[in-house]
Parts: C-alpha cells; sequence; structure tokens
C-alpha cells in the first residue's frame, strides 16, 4: 500500500487541505492514509476538547479511523512573537497559555506517544515533530498546506518544508512526492459558486496571501467523489461533515470550498541543488536550497515582503555568481530558477555547466521579467555533470533568487486515476429546473446562516472571550 500522508494546520482544515481526495485515497484499498493535525484548535480554549472530537468524528466519516489520525498538540496561535520567528529552544506560551504539547482526557499527542513525555512549546520540537512523523511513517506522498492568511498555517507550511529538506538532505534514498495545497484562497474565501449549475470547478478569483510562485495553469486538478460533488448542496457529504462541527462556521462557506474539482500544486523534491556544495560571489547562500520558495521574519504581519528572504548579492558585487559541485556525476535535464526581483530584471546571464571529464556547456540567456516573481524553465540534456556556474554580472535589476532546481527527471503526478475529467453537462430542460430548485436552496441556506449568527451560543461565547482577551 501506497502510504499518503496530509498535514493541516487545524481541526476542519482536514475538508479544505484534503476534501473529496482525502475521501477517495480512504476508500481505495492501495493508499494507507493518515491525517497530521498541527494545533489544536484552543485560541479559544473551551473549545478544544470539542474541536477535537468534532475533527475524529469528521476524519471517521471521511474514512479515516483514529488510528490513522495523528495529533502534534501544538498551540492555535502564540503570545508575543510566532513560534515560527522565535529561537530554535526558547519555550513559547500559547495563546491558550500553555507551554507544552497536550490533547484531551485519555488521547496523547504524537510526541507524549512515542517518548512517553509532553514536547515543549519550541520552534525545535514543533520542526523535531514534523519530522518524525515523516521519518516513521515515510510516505510516498505528502499533502500540505501553502501559504494562507492565517499565521498558523504558514507555520505549518514552511516548517514542513523545512522537516522534508532536512530528512532529503540527509536520506537520499527516499523521494516523496510533495503536494501543496491553499486552504483560503480560492477554498473558504473563494466564490461561493456552488448554486450554479453545473457545477464549477475551482475558480482563481480570490485576492490576499498566496504562495507567488504558484502559477494557476499549474495545478493539478483532481475529481472528487460522487457524494462531494452532489447536484444540491445539504446532501453533499463535505457538507454534510462541515456541519458537525458545532464550535466553528465552516458549513456557512461550504458553497465556496465544495467545488466539482479539487486542485493542488506540486513541488519538486527531486532537486539536485539540496546535496550540491554551493559557494556565491556574496550574499546569503542558504537560501538557494533550503527547500523554501519563501519565508517571512514576521509570520504574523499578512502583508508578507516576500523580497526580503531571498539570495540577493551585494550591490557592491559585480560578478554575482553562483557556483554548485555535485557530489556525484549526475544528468541535468531541466534546471529551475526561482527569480525574486522587485522591478523586474532585463539583460543576459550565462550558464556554464562542466562533466567529470572537464568539458563545459555553456548557455547564454537572455531574460526580460517584468513581474517581481518568475521561473526560469531551461530544458536541457547534460550528462555526468559534476559542477555548474550561474554568472549574472551582465542583468540589470535588482537580483534575487528564491531557490534553484536542478533536475534528473520529473516526478510523476500522483493518483493519477484520480485526475479531474470533465463532466456531461446533462439534458438543458432538465438543467433549467435543477437551477430554480437551486435558488430554493440558496434562499433556505440564507436563511440558516441568519439565524445562525444571530443566536448560534458558541459565536457568541466567541464575542465575549474575545472582548475579555481585549480588557486583559
Amino acid at each position: 500500500m501506497d502510504k499518503v500522508l496530509f498535514f493541516v494546520p487545524h481541526e476542519d482544515d482536514e475538508l479544505l487541505i484534503g476534501g473529496g481526495l482525502l475521501v477517495s485515497l480512504a476508500r481505495d484499498e492501495k493508499y494507507d492514509v493518515n491525517v497530521v493535525i498541527a494545533t489544536n484548535g484552543d485560541y479559544y480554549p473551551y473549545e478544544h476538547p470539542n474541536r477535537i472530537e468534532e475533527s475524529i468524528s469528521a476524519l471517521n466519516t471521511m474514512g479515516i479511523d483514529n488510528d490513522h489520525i495523528i495529533f502534534l498538540g501544538y498551540g492555535d496561535g502564540w503570545q508575543g512573537k510566532h513560534i515560527y520567528n522565535s529561537k530554535p529552544n526558547e519555550i513559547k506560551t500559547s495563546a491558550a497559555g500553555h507551554r507544552e504539547t497536550y490533547l484531551v482526557g485519555s488521547l496523547k499527542e504524537w510526541h507524549y506517544q512515542r517518548h512517553q513525555c509532553h514536547q515543549g512549546y519550541t520552534r525545535q520540537g514543533y520542526l523535531d515533530d514534523i519530522k518524525d512523523v515523516i521519518v516513521t511513517k515515510r510516505p510516498e506522498t505528502i499533502i500540505c498546506v501553502d501559504m494562507d492568511p492565517h499565521q498558523d498555517h504558514r507555520c505549518l507550511s514552511l516548517l514542513v518544508e523545512e522537516a522534508l529538506a532536512d530528512v532529503l538532505k540527509t536520506d537520499h534514498s527516499y523521494r516523496p512526492i510533495l503536494l501543496k495545497k491553499y486552504a483560503y484562497k480560492d477554498m473558504l474565501l473563494g466564490i461561493q459558486d456552488y448554486y450554479s449549475y453545473p457545477h464549477n470547478r475551482t475558480v482563481n478569483r480570490t485576492k490576499g496571501i498566496w504562495n507567488p510562485y504558484f502559477q494557476w495553469d499549474d495545478r493539478i486538478s483532481y475529481n472528487v467523489p460522487r457524494d462531494c460533488n452532489t447536484i444540491f448542496l445539504h446532501n453533499n457529504l463535505l457538507y454534510k461533515i462541515s456541519r458537525a462541527y458545532r464550535t466553528q462556521d465552516i458549513w456557512t462557506k461550504a458553497p465556496a470550498f465544495i467545488n466539482e474539482d479539487i486542485t493542488y500544486w506540486q513541488r519538486n523534491v527531486n532537486n539536485e541543488m539540496l546535496n550540491a556544495s554551493i559557494t556565491v560571489s556574496s550574499g546569503r547562500k542558504e537560501f538557494l536550497n533550503d527547500f523554501k520558495l519563501v519565508t517571512s521574519t514576521n509570520i504574523q504581519n499578512e502583508n508578507i515582503d516576500y523580497l526580503q528572504e531571498c539570495w540577493r548579492p551585494a550591490q557592491s558585487d559585480q560578478i554575482r555568481t553562483i557556483e554548485a559541485d555535485f557530489p556525484i556525476p549526475i544528468t541535468i535535464l531541466e534546471v529551475n530558477i526561482f527569480f525574486n526581483c522587485p522591478d523586474g530584471l532585463e539583460g543576459k546571464y550565462t550558464i556554464n555547466i562542466r562533466n567529470k571529464d572537464g568539458d563545459v556547456l555553456t548557455l547564454d540567456r537572455k531574460l526580460s521579467i517584468k513581474h517581481s516573481f518568475s521561473i526560469e524553465k531551461i530544458k536541457m540534456n547534460m550528462n555526468h555533470a559534476s559542477h555548474i556556474e550561474f554568472c549574472f554580472g551582465s542583468l540589470s535589476g535588482n537580483l534575487g533568487i528564491g531557490e534553484i532546481e536542478i533536475l534528473q527527471a520529473k516526478q510523476a503526478i500522483p493518483f493519477s486515476q484520480y485526475l479531474y475529467v470533465t463532466k456531461n453537462q446533462g439534458i438543458q430542460a432538465l438543467n433549467r429546473v435543477i437551477k430554480l430548485l437551486l435558488l430554493v436552496e440558496k434562499g433556505i441556506m440564507k436563511l440558516e446562516k441568519a439565524i445562525y449568527f444571530r443566536v448560534d451560543p458558541w459565536r457568541k461565547r466567541k464575542s465575549e472571550y474575545d472582548k475579555d482577551r481585549q480588557t486583559c
């Protein structure tokens, strides 16, 4: 069985990160699926026991049994600086006032199950627990949240990439597939278009935080099971599960995140730069192969300045070169350069590749980038390469590079049997009847939401708690 590992930030995010694909894989005997929930959902401490219970129930309904649900037990929000931007071994206090991992009742979080003690709330501890799950489970495919408006989502995305980079650099035989997924963009904050018919695929219209390197046309789109793509929302499996979250209002966003498909972006884990010895003429070379396309010195700020966290040569550097030596000669089929350049770049640059016999292949590249973030994808076929040099001295503009990928082979797209295929449109006369019925359902949903926002006790308690927190 192929092992699949889903990393989600909070209880209820499995509906956004996994959704219909998670249901499909859980039902398929070829896959062994585990779901890792990073935080306790305890920003409102009184919600914590309920959210754990709700998540277990939701995942059971999606086909994941209790033995395949992993809770890391970290805080939902932090006092002071976020744990991601804190010193590696600094003990942090969560928004709920805790300083170590925990769960509820007789349930035990991952670290306690492994070591019979709780893990202190430190950045290094968080990273180590994520890495330990990956190394222990050793999944063929990892699926994880990407850069979302919520700071805990961004934290998990980046820590999973850090942990995976550590594993890839030390275990050269392990190359899992990595899919990344937005929970907010085009999902929770997307267009509530489920009442149109035929139903729409995921639509790229959401403004806000996202990964600037992910292009919409590069997405991988999967079908969802029939009971996750019903004609009417109220008998949709994902909607029914969202209603089971009594403490959350995720069900009110269901018409936005339930679509005819579910989308992901694939990262290249077979990057030979991860194991290369790198030298640069100036600047911070660690950004070139840390596996993170973006990061932030203040993850709590939604206005993330992605332009800062990259390799950027000194202004006085006229040479501006990057060199990489490979421990074992490789075949280079593709080079991807992730340019990070405010106001764009113009000019030429050169790539020199030397093979084990000393022969050199020189590629002269012309560049005209108008946007701050761009990926230069270069196809080639160079055997037995032992050294590569990038010379950017002739480029005009504020040069920066977030990552360089050197690929020997392209990874396959996982779960190919579930890739999206266009559905039949149906009979037009019947479609008109369905559209009319959907308008009625939309009106019922609007009424349900109006009542909920007025009388739901969980929302009222949150409002009172927020007032008390601000007062304190």
